[in-house]
């Protein structure tokens, strides 16, 4: 006998206590823009589903919103069994950061605004992600574990692109007083050189 399908109260139901942790998530990373980036987001709205396993994703709408979905509950379990979605919510409100840090919106060509992302959401929004938001089952290190599923998730010519802008924005950051004063740079850069060819050099630019 096939049992019956979850109706939508079962769904929400199921689904409540996830997004709300994850909004919690997200609301500690606007925090953190605000103090430690010199940024301010606006307030942040996250939606959690159920889909296809195809179709599952997590992405920003280019202004507030994130929206999660996922294709089942076992996405919510500790990584690396589950989904790394403490570090994907990071990364998307880091590229959100880029987004409002910028007078015109305007973002760098995709491979430095995701280094941008990446590099924000491992220096700065989830280390200070308190392991009492840390999905369940989690062990120490898990801040560690959910970075390195992000990177594994892609192949290797992509992770190795990810991880060489990362180390060249990384450096510029430590030489130039810490990631602050990279975000200050980055929206400093016209938008005419946010193209991936033009972006690092107009990016030096900034600081002479």
């Amino acid at each position: 006998m096939t049992a019956p399908a979850p109706s939508r109260d079962d769904v929400a139901k199921a689904l409540a206590p996830h997004g709300e942790a994850l909004a919690a998530v997200a609301d500690r990373c606007r925090a953190t823009a605000a103090a430690e980036l010199g940024v301010t987001l606006p307030a942040l709205g996250l939606t959690v589903s159920f889909v296809a396993p195809s179709e599952a994703l997590v992405r920003h709408d280019g202004h507030a919103g994130i929206r999660i979905a996922v294709s089942g509950l076992e996405a919510f379990d500790a990584p690396p069994a589950g989904a790394n979605l403490r570090y994907a919510t990071c990364h998307e409100v880091g590229h959100l950061v880029t987004v409002h840090a910028r007078p015109g919106r305007r973002s760098p060509g995709v491979v430095w605004d995701e280094a941008l992302a990446h590099l924000l959401a491992t220096d700065e929004l989830l280390p200070r992600i308190p392991d009492d938001l840390a999905p369940p089952g989690s062990l120490e290190g898990w801040r560690t574990v959910e970075v390195a599923v992000g990177e594994a998730d892609t192949d290797h010519a992509v992770t190795g692109s990810l991880q060489r802008c990362t180390a060249l924005l990384r450096a510029r950051a430590a030489d130039w007083g810490g990631t602050a004063a990279l975000v200050a740079a980055v929206a400093a850069v016209p938008d005419q050189d946010c193209r991936a060819d033009r972006f690092l050099d107009a990016l030096d630019r900034t600081r002479r």
